[in-house]
Formats: structure tokens, sequence, C-alpha cells
């Protein structure tokens, strides 16, 4: 009997990390550019190796990886060890993001009467007269903070579209909240100890005191249509 011989695999190529800290180059908006050269250079698959360390990422980018992730994503991958240490710090035990193969769909299920594209297209005046509100609030002669511009419109245009509650003056805790986790459990550009900052802990208490405000208000209206907090 002749068996074929099995061929021989080649790593991805591992692409050299500019001479900053990641810190840095994460602060700077860099690590997008970086990501970008390299899927540029490389291919779809390519590796880096994290400044200061031994630790190797693989990254898989472009539309290639787009394509695989819907297509075989579920049956190679998973991401409940990696979201781990980031459901912890939201206090949950499940979420979308985490959960793979069937709990995965049937969350996605659950959850698509109330967030969804279909649901967006439905109140797309609604979003645009959002927009239009906040962009009103500056000069035509004066420079934009995109960033804090855009992080507030879209809180409020989830919040009111989604939620049918706008976040108010809850915003800049929320997105804080948000991001310092990311940072901190994902990114791993900020420390763990960021979780016991002061700032941090106020920012999270704001957050679930307005989760509490908004299924309040939700349980005292009488709503025709459902939304993602049913």
């Amino acid at each position: 009997m002749t068996t074929m011989p099995m061929p021989t695999l080649t790593r991805p190529p591992l692409a050299r990390m500019p001479r900053i800290s990641y810190q840095q180059v994460n602060r700077l908006g860099g690590i997008l550019a970086f990501l970008l050269g390299c899927y540029r250079q490389e291919g779809p698959i390519f590796r880096f190796r994290m400044p200061g360390s031994s630790e190797v990422v693989t990254v898989m980018a472009g539309l290639e990886a787009n394509l695989f992730m819907n297509r075989q994503g579920g049956h190679h991958l998973s991401a409940s060890a990696f979201r781990l240490e980031q459901n912890r710090a939201y206090g949950a035990s499940k979420t979308l993001v985490s959960l793979d193969g069937v709990e995965h769909q049937e969350l996605r299920r659950r959850q698509q009467f109330g967030y969804s594209r279909q649901i967006l297209e439905r109140q797309v005046g609604r979003a645009i007269a959002l927009t239009v509100e906040a962009a009103q609030q500056f000069r035509s002669d004066e420079p934009l903070p995109a960033h804090d511009f855009l992080t507030k419109l879209v809180a409020e245009q989830i919040g009111s579209l989604f939620l049918d509650y706008s976040p108010g003056e809850h915003t800049d805790d929320l997105a804080y909240f948000l991001r310092t986790v990311v940072q901190t459990t994902l990114m791993r550009t900020e420390p763990m100890s960021q979780l016991e900052s002061e700032r941090f802990l106020v920012a999270r208490q704001r957050s679930w005191d307005l989760a509490e405000a908004m299924l309040a208000a939700r349980r005292e209206s009488t709503p025709a249509d459902r939304n993602l907090l049913d």
C-alpha cells in the first residue's frame, strides 16, 4: 500500500512590531495602521510578537477572515475562554460574543426582536433626526471632536432606537465603564488594577443605575412593540 506524503505546512509570516510599546502604539491609534500594513504586505494571516514578551499573536484579517468566520468559525473557533475575564468584569456569566454554537444562535434569536438591522431600517428617520440634532450643537467653523461626538451619538441612537430610553447624563460613565473593561481584559493595554480604581467603580455603579432605570421605565410603560429589554 502506498501512502501519500503529508504536505509540509508553513507557519504564517512573522511581522515586525514597531519599536515602541504596545500601549503607546494603541494610544496613538497606530495599532490599526500597523495591522492594516501587515495585512497588505503579508496577506490575511500573519503573526507578530508582543513587545517585551515572547508571546506571539496570530492575526486573521480582511475579507478572507470575515468569510471564514461566517462560514466555518463556529466549527473551529471558540470565544468563551477569551471572553471569560470580560464577562466577569461585566458581572455576567454569558454574553452573546462569548457564546458558541447553539447557545449563541439561541441568544441571538431572542435578541433579534429588539436589536437587528431590520429594526434600524424601520427607524432610519429617527436615527437621522438624532444625528442632525447632535450635529447642530457645533458651529461649522469649529473643529469637531469626532471621538466624543460619535460616542455620545451612538449611545443616544442605541438607547432611543433599541431600548426606548436615552442614556443622557450617564453616557460618559457608561462609555468609560465599557472602554476600561475592553482595554484591561481583551486588549491588555491597561493593567487589571484599573478595574479596582475609584473612577471605574463609580462608572460601573452609574452604569448599573442606568440599567435599573431602563428596566423600571419599561415595566411601568405599555409599549406596543417589543424592544431589546424584552
